[in-house]
């Protein structure tokens, strides 16, 4: 968004960013997403600075269907639900992806201070632990 100030938090528009993903993320581990083929890609540029668009996408090894960034670390699961996470830093290229062990989730969410992890399952249910 444009225009954001203190008394205008919302901004006064949206800016168009190259690309075309069905998932989005931005922590201080930078904008991260994937596409509808499950492709990840992290946005160059973005790392502790999501105030910048960036300069351009880097595909990342790894399939997922949901991401979610955090504080120097990537959480996402991938298309039969099993959840991956990764530590990652300014230049990511090849992501050491580890899975998590135990329960199937179709969503994940990272809170970028703690390190605390949400999640959703399959049915719906909603999950919580601290950390890997």
């Amino acid at each position: 968004m444009q225009g954001i100030t203190g008394t205008r938090p919302q901004g006064t528009s949206w800016r168009r960013i190259s690309g075309s993903l069905t998932a989005i993320s931005v922590d201080a581990a930078g904008v991260w997403g994937v596409n509808g083929s499950d492709q990840i890609y992290h946005r160059r540029g973005t790392y502790t600075n999501s105030h910048s668009v960036g300069s351009g996408w880097t595909g990342i090894n790894g399939r997922l269907k949901s991401i979610n960034s955090g504080k120097g670390i990537v959480w996402g699961a991938n298309k039969s639900h099993t959840v991956y996470w990764a530590r990652v830093n300014q230049n990511p290229r090849r992501v050491n992806w580890h899975a998590v062990s135990g329960k199937k989730m179709k969503q994940i969410s990272v809170n970028g201070n703690d390190g605390s992890v949400w999640a959703i399952n399959r049915q719906g249910y909603v999950y919580f632990r601290r950390g890997v």
